[in-house]
């Protein structure tokens, strides 16, 4: 009895087929394409830069600086508004504007391909302002040297290269100055020396005169106070210290200003632009001068009581407060103040003009009294030949300091805009003066990772390649 074996034979195919990647094999394949693999690393290489500067950081890459301003203008402080020193309001995102930056792409032909319409369209560009106080021994900020500071940021995506982009963003921060000086060949000296002067009262000529000339020296103290009293105030170097005093002396009658001595004068002797054979016209117009200014009067003096009234229930209000340094009635306290005393003065004002043409405060009312021998109207009723000549040597100074001062607001233009041009009309750019890019990343990265993925893929390839030809040789 024979016995049946089955027989189980495996074959070892692995002498047939060896491993399809291995490092002698991809050894061989970068010996035998090495100048396809050095090429294709080459190209991955410059692919990677270019990839880097053209796609990823054209996207995320964008242009900054800081910088501060340092224009023509003067802040409000009542109502916190910045204007140009001609009067127009100062903002300070106004160079990013649509028509600003037109301006300055103009400017340089270098700037002919920045399609500015998509600039503002996208708001690509920004500008953010910051305040930066120093604090003093508290941590709180103390508010005289609190200094502005400007941050302007563009994405780099919208301009042709980097150097297009930088020198515009340079451009635009530097068109702030030209604002400046537009304001500043813009300004002039306030003037109220018109031309109804001349045929106004003595009263509103002595006014006028005493605010003009109040306004010019205004108008250099205020020079001197921000620019320090050795700068000079014009081309021949004369220190604004200098004008001012020589101001002063110009404009002078004895030891008071030329327009104060004026209205003392007026006062005193109630003179009136005299002449003869129209005594009751004249007359006539102080009475009618008397009555609108007792209107006035009323409505100054109810203001008067009411701010009054105002700053004693805030003081009876803030009694239990007032020694706390920070209590917040004191600055209110202080504003009410200072509106009191100046009103205080325009109604003793009014009430001087009021007793110059002979009427008295009684019982509530301005009424006439025809005892008193001082007012204007009664010299008018008796005539003599010292009060004629007394009015005329008035008129005479009058007419000198009107000439006087209507030259003296040229000058005070040109002082206020020389001081301007030369000590306040720059913009300047923090940290390296220049603008800067942020962002992105190093070309040099995109280089390694260029040259790496080359390598790498172009060996793949080139060991398919070589192990597929092994292959097919093996089979034959």
């Amino acid at each position: 009895m024979s016995e049946n074996k089955n027989v189980i034979i495996f074959q070892d195919e692995s002498g047939k087929k060896s491993n399809k990647w291995s490092v002698v094999k991809m050894g061989r394949a970068i010996k035998h394409f090495k100048w396809w693999i050095i090429g294709a690393t080459v190209l991955g290489g410059a692919g990677g830069m270019l990839g880097i500067e053209l796609i990823l950081n054209k996207q995320t890459q964008r242009y900054t600086a800081r910088y501060v301003s340092n224009l023509a203008t003067e802040l409000d402080e009542e109502t916190g508004t910045e204007r140009f020193i001609d009067g127009t309001i100062f903002n300070y995102a106004s160079i990013i504007s649509r028509e600003n930056m037109e301006e300055v792409k103009k400017s340089n032909d270098k700037f002919a391909k920045i399609n500015v319409e998509k600039l503002v369209k996208d708001n690509a560009v920004s500008v953010a302002k910051e305040i930066i106080y120093v604090l003093d021994e508290n941590d709180k900020p103390i508010k005289e040297s609190k200094s502005i500071e400007y941050t302007i940021t563009a994405s780099a995506k919208y301009f042709p290269n980097s150097d297009a982009g930088k020198d515009f963003l340079e451009a635009v921060i530097a068109s702030g100055r030209s604002e400046s000086t537009r304001a500043i060949n813009n300004y002039s000296m306030v003037s109220y020396l018109d031309d109804s002067f001349m045929d106004s009262s003595l009263i509103q000529q002595s006014y006028v005169l005493g605010k003009q000339y109040k306004a010019i020296e205004d108008s250099y103290s205020s020079l001197v106070k921000k620019f320090g009293p050795f700068a000079s105030g014009n081309e021949s170097g004369a220190s604004l210290e200098n004008i001012l005093v020589s101001f002063k002396n110009k404009n002078s009658l004895g030891t008071s200003s030329m327009a104060d001595a004026i209205a003392g004068s007026l006062y005193a002797n109630c003179y009136v632009d005299y002449e003869a054979g129209h005594e009751a016209e004249l007359i006539q117009e102080i009475e009618q001068q008397s009555l609108t200014y007792e209107q006035i009067y009323y409505s100054k003096n109810a203001d008067l009581v009411s701010l009054k009234n105002s700053l004693e229930v805030l003081t009876q209000t803030s009694l239990i407060q007032t020694e706390n340094e920070d209590s917040k009635y004191i600055d209110l306290i202080i504003e009410l103040n200072e509106k009191i005393i100046k009103l205080q003065e325009e109604v003793d004002d009014v009430v001087r003009i009021l007793n110059y043409g002979g009427y008295y405060l009684k019982d509530g009312k301005f009424v006439f009294d025809d005892t008193d021998t001082r007012n204007a109207i009664y010299h008018l009723n008796h005539v003599t030949p010292e009060w004629v000549a007394g009015c005329e040597v008035l008129v005479n100074q009058i007419n000198e300091c009107y000439t006087v001062l209507k030259d003296e607001i040229g000058t005070a233009t040109h002082v206020y805009r020389y001081s301007y041009t030369n000590y306040q009309n720059s913009v300047s750019i923090l940290d390296t003066g220049h603008v800067v890019m942020k962002g992105g990343l190093n070309m040099f990265i995109g280089l390694v990772a260029g040259l790496v993925l080359g390598f790498v893929v172009s060996t793949l390839v080139c060991t398919s390649i070589e192990t597929f030809k092994k292959e097919e040789e093996e089979t034959k």
